[in-house]
């Protein structure tokens, strides 16, 4: 997203790579605590909270418009759909800029109040703008202004630079933001994967197809992705559908290039009604506990993981909701004599990882 000629256009790490993560899980969970998943205390030294990530689909709306009229709006909007998710992308001077701006600060707390989260914009330059000075911005940002999350713009898809965008991210969790949002624009090789927490895969004039959605998403939960569609004259459901089966964070606008944000959508309002009428498909998972010899076996305290942060905790039998494609990871814990052994499938980790894709019984089996 680009200012002028171009404008401004355009999760911890949440996963160095999914199956990695898998696969390793074993190994590592010998050497960290009994019940936290590797994901999540691989990513503890480097950031001091989990990232917000979405649990619905939402709006992801580059709001670069001043103050005013436009951001009323946004506001009135989520006032009559409070269930969606909107994330706003605010650019109060090419980033936060150099001295505070008390109409940016005012709005940005009405927002916030609304139900609104807020990103700041920050560039990047495809990675040769100095870390210094990316880091620089961002912590103007938590100095001047109280915003949720930053949006690292003009992110670079080349091999060799996903250690820059994972130390932003990192800095950016440590400074207490919430969300990183990072934007290609386009598909990223995997290994870009993780290294921040939502990635913007497609910021294009028209909908991208079904083929496109699949390479750039490459069969991960929508939960880590966003789609930006713009130079759309007219909305239909069906485009809702389609972005919000692979991505979390969505937005079309019928604006077009090379300013396709200075202006909100006529549709807006039906856009949101659109994503609310979205459900995200659901399983039920529960997880029972017994003892070796079959016996029911009651009150052993288990912690459940999404995506690598606590989402659930309590006491067999529990149950949760689980989103459809979401990794989750389900711990039991030991209790005085009573001493994990397995579970029904074998596995001997407590930790149990697992993608939703049906509703499941999980039983742990105790020693006594």
């Amino acid at each position: 997203m680009a200012n002028g000629s171009r404008i401004l256009f355009e999760f911890d790490v949440r996963r160095a790579s999914l199956n990695a993560v898998l696969m390793v899980s074993a190994v590592l969970l010998v050497l960290l605590p009994p019940f936290l998943p590797s994901s999540f205390a691989a990513s503890a030294s480097v950031q001091t909270k989990q990232p917000a990530l979405p649990t619905a689909t939402g709006l992801l709306i580059p709001l670069y418009i001043y103050p005013g009229s436009a951001w009323t709006a946004i506001m009135q909007q989520k006032a009559a759909h409070p269930s969606v998710p909107i994330t706003v992308v605010v650019n109060p001077d090419s980033g936060p800029g150099s001295t505070y701006s008390s109409v940016y600060g005012t709005w940005i707390s009405k927002l916030r109040s609304a139900g609104i989260t807020v990103l700041g914009y920050v560039s990047t330059e495809y990675a040769a703008r100095s870390l210094t000075a990316v880091e620089a911005d961002i912590s103007a940002y938590k100095k001047m202004y109280t915003v949720d999350g930053i949006f690292l713009d003009q992110m670079s898809n080349k091999l060799g630079h996903e250690s820059y965008y994972s130390t932003l991210t990192s800095l950016a969790h440590s400074d207490g933001f919430s969300l990183v949002v990072g934007n290609p624009g386009t598909g990223v090789p995997s290994t870009y994967f993780g290294t921040t927490d939502v990635l913007l895969v497609y910021e294009s004039p028209g909908l991208p197809t079904t083929s496109r959605l699949q390479k750039v998403t490459m069969g991960d939960p929508p939960v880590y992705f966003a789609v930006l569609s713009y130079d759309i004259p007219t909305l239909s459901v069906s485009s809702v559908q389609l972005l919000s089966q692979y991505a979390s964070m969505i937005y079309i606008t019928s604006g077009t290039a090379p300013a396709p944000y200075l202006s909100l959508p006529g549709y807006l309002s039906s856009l949101l009604s659109d994503v609310q009428a979205i459900t995200p498909t659901t399983f039920t998972i529960s997880v029972a506990s017994v003892t070796s010899s079959g016996s029911k076996l009651t009150g052993m305290r288990t912690i459940v993981y999404y995506q690598g942060a606590q989402v659930a905790k309590g006491f067999t039998s529990l149950s949760f909701t689980a989103t459809a494609g979401g990794h989750y990871t389900v711990c039991v814990e030991n209790y005085q004599n009573l001493a994990f052994s397995h579970w029904d499938d074998g596995l001997t980790n407590p930790c149990r990882a697992f993608q939703a894709t049906e509703t499941r019984h999980l039983v742990a089996t105790y020693n006594t």
